[in-house]
C-alpha cells in the first residue's frame, strides 16, 4: 500500500505534457487556419481592388494613377479594408514592384494590401508574436485584345440569322440565350450560346458552343461609359423642319425628317421625339445618335444607297460611339437599307428584335435580340465586320 501510495501524482507531468500538446494543435488548427482565412479575404479583396483601378483605365486612359488609386482604395473598403495604420492598401499604377513582366506597364495596376498584425490567440502562449504579418498582392491589367463584337445579351430571346451570311473571322458572337442559324453562313472566331441549342447552319470557321452568359459590354467601352457618365443635355430640344438636302447640326431634336443628300456636321444628335430618313442620303463623319427614352428608335432602312456613317475618334466627346439607345428603351433600330459603310459602336440593349444588314465596317453590335438577314450567294448583301475590334477593353487579373 506505501509503494502504491507513493506513486501517486506521477499521471500528473504527463497530463501537462499532454495539455501542451494539444495547446500545440489548437494554435495550429485555431490561430494559423484564422490567418490563412484572413489571407484568402483579403486576396479577394486585393483582387477586386486591382480590378476596380483597372477599370477606370478604360474610360480615363492609360495612365491615370490618381483615379486609379481612388477607386482601388475605395473598393478595399467596401471589402471591409479601409486604409488606415493597422491596413494599408498600396496601389500603383503603372507597377513599380521590382520583378514581374508588368513592372512599367501603363495599362496595369499593382495592389498591394498588407495586414501588419493579424491577431492570434494561441500562439502567444508559447512566446510566439501577439499577431501575424499577412500581405497579399494583384496585378490588374486594361486588354485590348477583346476579340467580341456582336452582342445579344436578353436571356429568353431567339436571335435570327435564318438565310445571313456574316463574314466576321475575328469576331466574336456572343449570345445570351440561343439563335436559329438556318440557312445562314457564319464565319466567326467564336459562336457561344448560354441557352438552348442553336438550330444550325454553315460555320466554316468555328460552330456554336456554350458558355455562361456573358456582360453587358458597356462600361469596358471608354465612350460607352462616358455617355452612361455624362450623358448629353434634353433641355433645349427643338423640332427641325421637313429638311431635303443640305447639312445639320448636332443638337437635341424632338422631330427630326431628313431628305436628299445631307451632311451631318460633328458632333451630337440626341432623338428625343420621331425621326425618318427616308430617301435620305446621310454623309457624317464623327458623329453620334443618342436616343433617349422617349425618343423612337431610330430606322435607316429606306435610306438611300452609298449613306455612309463614322463616329468621333479618341478626341470626341463619346469616341467610337455612333448610336446608343438608352437601355430603358426597348423600341427596335433598323440598320438596312443603303446605309452599307458605317463603323464604331452601335448600342441598343433593350431592343428584342434590332434589324441588321449587309455593312462592311469595323463594327460593335450590342442588342438585345436581333434579325440578321442577308440573301445568301449575294456577297453584296453579307455583313462584313474585316476585323476584331479594339474599341471593348477587358480587364483581367494577371497576377
Amino acid at each position: 500500500m506505501n509503494e502504491r501510495m507513493g506513486e501517486r501524482g506521477q499521471v500528473l507531468p504527463f497530463i501537462g505534457i499532454c495539455l501542451m500538446v494539444l495547446m500545440g494543435v489548437g494554435a495550429v488548427a485555431v490561430d494559423i487556419t484564422y490567418v490563412d482565412y484572413q489571407q484568402m479575404r483579403m486576396q479577394s479583396a486585393a483582387d477586386a481592388a486591382a480590378v476596380a483601378g483597372a477599370q477606370q483605365l478604360v474610360t480615363h486612359g492609360c495612365p491615370d494613377q490618381a483615379d486609379a488609386k481612388t477607386a482601388a482604395q475605395n473598393d478595399s473598403q467596401v471589402d471591409n479594408f479601409t486604409p488606415s495604420a493597422s491596413v494599408l492598401v498600396q496601389v500603383d499604377n503603372p507597377p513599380t514592384i521590382t520583378d514581374g513582366p508588368y513592372q512599367g506597364d501603363n495599362c496595369a495596376v499593382y495592389v498591394n494590401i498588407k495586414v501588419p498584425q493579424t491577431t492570434t490567440w494561441f500562439l502567444k502562449l508559447f512566446n510566439a508574436p501577439s499577431g501575424i504579418a499577412v500581405s497579399t498582392t494583384a496585378v490588374a491589367e486594361m486588354q485590348t485584345t477583346n476579340p467580341g463584337c456582336i452582342y445579344l445579351l436578353k436571356p429568353g430571346v431567339t436571335t435570327s440569322f435564318t438565310g445571313a451570311i456574316i463574314n466576321a473571322p475575328s469576331c466574336s458572337i456572343l449570345l445570351n440565350d440561343t439563335a436559329s442559324f438556318s440557312g445562314s453562313t457564319i464565319k466567326a472566331a467564336s459562336i457561344g450560346y448560354a441557352g438552348a441549342v442553336p438550330t444550325s447552319g454553315t460555320f466554316p470557321e468555328v460552330g456554336p458552343t456554350p458558355m455562361i452568359q456573358t456582360q453587358d459590354p458597356c462600361p469596358e467601352i471608354a465612350g460607352c461609359a462616358a455617355i452612361v457618365a455624362s450623358p448629353p443635355s434634353v433641355s433645349s430640344c427643338t423640332t427641325l423642319p421637313p429638311q431635303s438636302g443640305g447639312s445639320i447640326s448636332p443638337g437635341c431634336y424632338n422631330g427630326l425628317t431628313l431628305s436628299g443628300a445631307v451632311t451631318l456636321n460633328p458632333g451630337t444628335y440626341v432623338l428625343n421625339g420621331t425621326s425618318s430618313f427616308t430617301g435620305a442620303t446621310l454623309t457624317g463623319t464623327g458623329v453620334t445618335f443618342y436616343v433617349t427614352a422617349t425618343g423612337t428608335a431610330a430606322d435607316f432602312s429606306q435610306v438611300a444607297a452609298g449613306s455612309s456613317l463614322s463616329p468621333p475618334t479618341s478626341s470626341g466627346a463619346y469616341p467610337n460611339v455612333l448610336y446608343y439607345q438608352v437601355p430603358g428603351n426597348t423600341g427596335n433600330p433598323h440598320f438596312t437599307g443603303g446605309l452599307t459603310n458605317i463603323s464604331g459602336l452601335i448600342y441598343a440593349s433593350g431592343a428584342s428584335a434590332a434589324t441588321y444588314c449587309c455593312t462592311t465596317g469595323n463594327v460593335v453590335l450590342v442588342f438585345g435580340g436581333a434579325t440578321f438577314s442577308s440573301a445568301v450567294g449575294n456577297a453584296a448583301n453579307t455583313v462584313t465586320i474585316p476585323s476584331s475590334s479594339n474599341i471593348v477593353r477587358r480587364v483581367v487579373i494577371v497576377e
